[in-house]
């Protein structure tokens, strides 16, 4: 259930008119909040990268990253203003074959890295047999409401926000020892 609540409604015995009466008072801002309470603020979709972009070679490192970072937005609950950050906390790879892990990076690509290509990196996954898999990542949020007083009133609940698949052909790849480059010399053998 939601904590948010409807305006009060008070007798007013100062209004004049000498019966008194009824008013409405603003509510005071509430104390607490569900994810649910501000599910409008949001972010609203999650990209999923990987290097290779459509295909990877079986036995290397595959890369994967996503663009989900801090997300602030601006509301009003019951008319109060209010700010909602919604923090990244856990990233899911699922990687298409079975397996999934939980890291608290979102990773990044080889050249911010300033690695190789093909290289281990802390969302990287192996792949083990030639096939086609559909790859994708959950980040999970966490979020805190901060009112126009400043007060900072932590959220229960976690926001999971998953992003669309990622199509990867695996292919195997051979190692063949040539005599010189097969560019330059395309009838050595091998080549």
């Amino acid at each position: 259930m939601s904590s948010l609540v409807a305006p009060a409604t008070v007798q007013c015995r100062e209004c004049g008119g000498g019966g008194g009466g009824t008013t409405t008072t603003a509510p005071r801002p509430p104390t607490s909040f569900t994810i649910s309470d501000v599910l409008t603020l949001a972010p609203a979709s999650v990209t999923l990268t990987a290097e290779p972009s459509t295909w990877s070679i079986v036995g290397t490192h595959t890369n994967f990253y996503t663009a989900a970072a801090q997300h602030t937005a601006a509301g009003s609950v019951l008319g109060h203003p209010i700010t909602v950050t919604f923090t990244p906390t856990t990233y899911r790879w699922d990687y298409g074959d079975g397996t999934t892990q939980d890291t608290t990076t979102a990773g990044s690509p080889w050249q911010a890295l300033g690695q190789e290509d093909f290289t281990a990196t802390e969302t990287s996954h192996v792949y083990t047999e030639k096939t086609t898999v559909q790859a994708s990542v959950t980040v999970v949020y966490t979020a805190v409401v901060t009112l126009a007083n400043g007060t900072n009133i932590p959220v229960t609940g976690t926001l999971n926000r998953a992003s669309t698949t990622v199509t990867l052909e695996l292919f195997t790849a051979d190692t063949v020892i040539t005599v010189g480059d097969c560019n330059e010399h395309p009838q050595q053998p091998r080549c």
